[in-house]
């Protein structure tokens, strides 16, 4: 479990449990909470519903987040979930709108809309940065 907090704004977490429902914990590769969901991040585990939530596929695990994963993530209200498929090189970015997921148009960069002027570079991610969670001055988050 890594976790990173930016400007006590926003935290990201990696590979920490996430309990969704009083049954449904996944553990996810990557989650964002913003200021505002802060006590959802417990010492152990994160209790609710996180701003974000990104997935990276496997051969092993792309059944499960294309679907199971999905579903729950949208039951729960996770406002926007991201399917990483690295082998392929794209990202799978959707956005809950009125309690379903609408995906956006594929780009080659990632606006959140979470949070404001925040903008991940995909060719960073495909060809790795210097350090993991790298944010420039223009807001723009390579990770």
């Amino acid at each position: 479990m890594r976790r990173l907090n930016w400007r006590n704004e926003v935290s990201l977490s990696t590979h920490d449990d996430v309990q969704l429902f009083k049954h449904d914990i996944l553990q996810p590769d990557l989650v964002v909470v913003l200021k505002d969901r802060q006590h959802i991040i417990t010492h152990s585990r994160i209790e609710g519903t996180p701003d974000l939530v990104v997935e990276i596929l496997s051969q092993s695990t792309a059944t499960r987040d294309r679907k199971l994963k999905r579903a729950t993530y949208q039951k729960a209200g996770v406002r926007e979930y991201w399917i990483v498929a690295p082998f392929e090189q794209k990202v799978e970015q959707l956005v809950l709108q009125d309690g379903i997921y609408k995906p956006l148009p594929p780009s080659n960069h990632l606006e959140l809309t979470i949070i404001e002027n925040v903008t991940v570079r995909l060719e960073n991610v495909w060809q790795g940065t210097t350090h993991p969670y790298a944010i420039t001055a223009d807001n723009t988050l390579n990770c």
